[in-house]
């Protein structure tokens, strides 16, 4: 069936006529084949291109037709063949072919024919399909990958297989590595150019499929061979004809950096990192030369050496460059070569191609002229490592993002033992099939969160919970370095209080956890004539004073507890008041184990509503140093020792003893620091015995009469008065 890259209506315009033989493809050396189209339907006029190590490779080609419509829709984003051959299909092997896709195409013009009929122009760029990366951005995640891993999870999202790695060196596991606003294309090269990754293409036929293969190489050892491996150097205008050869062949060498150091900060060793690796090459004058880059992007001091390396080799790979002019048309970046025939001994070595700059044209107006072809190349001896220049800007971030804490499902607080918490950013979207993006925890690497203080074993410590919104900002802008600066508020998280009807308050609310229902609070509330500090616990609250509390309350304090107080003093506890001390309780209970004193300057008083009751296990001592002493009851007053004892009531005095003395000797108990007590007992052994018993009958009846009196209020006689003045005389 006839396939045409005409639009539908072309199609059913009146067949075109045939090609005049001096359009078709016969006897000429580009050739472009494309699924939709005939042979002879597009040709190439003229062909430009470009390939090179660590780059996409680009075929310009200009394009005559008879048909002025030709359908882009059936060619754009379709496969191309791009084929040159020779004269001879055994000239060097006679053809070199290039498979890719058609990137653009368009439409430039008329053009007029020798044979009257109108021709149209066209142009379009062949790229191979590693060039749809650059059409593609993308803002995601990926942890503890390698950068081969990294490569074949984004490849297999595409369905691309046409690619190959030749890797030697151990390629460190990457932790956190962060695409961010950057093409794809941008964010592997970046990774592969800091990683001394390079790449180049294959381009095979097999079976009649043609195929371009996307190599990854890290050494030069797996380089293919040109076929022939040895190419001869011919100076221009002395070629043979038919030849393929170099014609010129240039030598450039430039001085570059002598050292490159790379340093970098390890939080967890809290040291700095400085890694450098010096040059191989000694050119001209030694000069001091240095790049020195900070953050190097490393903690392991392996990573940072090999990182460095990289580095210098991509310098030294870059101070010695051969250029030239030839016609070998099987020049293929990434492939090597020896040169032979070269007047200067020092250049017939063996090459590696670096680029490869191609240029011809098709001979389409005379059947018998010769069309043309030639390149401009650079190469490097293959002996010398080569490394793609760190030419790929990494991404950065301008400005701080927000982001939501995550965690594992039914948790309220995830976080490790430096306080880091995870975040999940609202760019990192859920694509289908991706299994590199969740909303747990493993959104994100751990990130250190920023605190009012950080010492050791000392600061301030607020860990962001699982569902906040938190700020985020970058380390020089890195995305793979984020830092936890803040907490916002949101539509669902809303502030502790009604804004802005109280916006003069302040607050450190927390929530307990897990499951909420509690809260600890630190409140100010500066509102005018209202001012209050407000400090709640919800369960237990702990004050610790090493050394002085001192509290000043300027009107009321209040105290309430619902349980029990306990005060515990080492040695003094002293409570003043300038007006009452109030005690109230239904049960008051005052113990010491050793000495007990209640002390007023005026006046003490003990009151109880029922009854008041002294107690002790040995004495009792009542004191009035310098007044009186009044026990004073409403119906009973009762003093008992033993089987003796005195009743005062309102009917009259009983005293009951198995003896009653009266003025007959004895003597009161001591009483303490009393003064006069010792007196006191000396005088009553003058009225009777040691113990103080009155043995004078006379003297018995005399005290019981005195007695009988006191109670009756009689008046005494003069000697009695004169008796009790003596005793009370003696009593002060």
């Amino acid at each position: 069936m006839s396939r045409r890259c005409t639009s539908t209506d072309d199609r059913h315009r009146p067949a075109t006529k045939t090609m005049p033989s001096s359009l078709s493809t016969a006897n000429r050396m580009y050739f472009l084949t494309l699924p939709e189209c005939e042979m002879d339907e597009l040709l190439i006029e003229e062909m430009t291109g470009h390939e090179a190590m660590s780059q996409l490779f680009e075929f310009r080609l200009r394009l005559i037709s008879e048909s002025e419509e030709v359908d882009p829709r059936k060619i754009i984003g379709k496969p191309a063949i791009l084929r040159i051959e020779g004269e001879s299909m055994d000239h060097m092997d006679g053809e070199r072919h290039w498979n890719g896709v058609v990137s653009r195409f368009q439409r430039t013009g008329r053009l007029p024919s020798a044979d009257g009929e109108d021709l149209y122009s066209y142009e379009c760029d062949i790229v191979p399909w590693f060039w749809f990366m650059t059409q593609h951005e993308d803002c995601r995640i990926f942890q503890n990958k390698t950068v081969r891993q990294i490569i074949e999870i984004i490849f297999d999202e595409f369905g691309y297989q046409d690619f190959r790695f030749d890797i030697s060196e151990n390629h460190p596991t990457l932790e956190y590595c962060t695409q961010f606003h950057e093409t794809t294309f941008a964010f592997i090269s970046r990774l592969l150019e800091r990683d001394g990754i390079h790449y180049y293409f294959r381009h095979h036929e097999v079976a009649g499929e043609t195929r371009h293969i996307l190599f990854f190489a890290d050494n030069n050892r797996g380089n293919p061979a040109l076929d022939p491996a040895v190419i001869p150097f011919h100076h221009a205008g002395h070629a043979e004809e038919g030849l393929d050869a170099i014609t010129t062949l240039t030598l450039d060498q430039q001085m570059r950096t002598r050292k490159v150091s790379l340093s970098d900060w390890d939080f967890l060793q809290k040291r700095a990192l400085l890694e450098d690796t010096p040059t191989m090459l000694r050119i001209g004058e030694d000069r001091d030369l240095e790049r020195y880059r900070y953050p190097g992007q490393f903690v392991d001091p392996a990573l940072g050496i090999y990182r460095s390396r990289v580095i210098m080799e991509a310098e030294e790979s870059s101070h010695m460059r051969f250029r030239g002019d030839s016609q070998v048309r099987t020049l293929t970046p990434g492939h090597t070569f020896t040169l032979e025939d070269h007047p200067f001994d020092e250049f017939n070595i063996e090459y590696m191609v670096l680029s490869v700059w191609h240029h011809g044209r098709n001979n389409l107006t005379n059947d018998s002229g010769p069309s043309d072809y030639g390149n401009n190349f650079s190469l490097q001896p293959h002996a010398v490592t080569w490394r793609a220049p760190l030419a790929t800007p990494r991404s950065r971030v301008f400005g701080p993002q927000t982001a939501l804490v995550t965690g594992p499902p039914g948790e309220e607080i995830h976080t490790d033992q430096h306080g880091r918490i995870k975040v999940r950013f609202h760019w990192d979207r859920i694509v289908p099939g991706r299994s590199t993006n969740t909303a747990d925890d493993q959104s994100s690497c751990w990130i250190r969160v920023a605190q009012m203080w950080a010492g050791n074993g000392y600061g301030t410590m607020f860990i962001p919970r699982v569902g906040m919104e938190v700020v985020v900002d970058f380390l020089d802008g890195d995305p793979d370095q984020p830092i936890v600066t803040g907490c916002v508020y949101n539509g669902v998280n809303k502030t502790p209080y009604a804004l802005p009807a109280e916006a003069t308050k302040s607050t450190i609310k927390t929530l307990s956890s897990k499951g909420g229902g509690g809260t600890n609070e630190l409140r100010f509330e500066d509102k005018k004539g209202s001012e209050e500090v407000f400090l709640q616990a919800e369960k237990a609250l702990q004050v610790n004073v090493k050394g002085s509390k001192t509290e000043f309350v300027g009107y009321n304090y209040d105290l309430s507890v619902h349980n029990y107080l306990t005060v515990a003093v080492d040695q003094m506890m002293w409570l003043s008041t300038k007006d009452q001390l109030v005690i109230h309780s239904d049960t008051l209970a005052v113990l010491e184990s050793e000495t007990l004193n209640l002390r007023s300057s005026q006046n003490f008083r003990c009151d109880a509503q029922q009854q008041l009751e002294l107690a002790a296990m040995d004495d009792i001592t009542v004191h009035s140093l310098g007044g009186n002493i009044s026990l004073v009851a409403a119906n009973t007053i009762s003093l008992r020792a033993g089987p003796s004892f005195i009743t005062l009531g309102a009917s009259g005095i009983s005293i009951v003893g198995p003896t009653v003395n009266i003025n007959s000797g004895g003597s009161p108990l001591p009483g303490g620091s009393l003064q006069g007590g010792q007196a006191f007992t000396d005088a009553n052994k003058a009225h009777g015995t040691d113990d103080g018993t009155v043995t004078d009958p006379v003297q018995q009846l005399q005290a019981q009469a005195l007695i009988n009196g006191a109670i009756s209020a009689s008046p005494f006689c003069a000697e009695c008065e004169a008796a009790r003045a003596a005793y009370q005389a003696l009593m002060a």
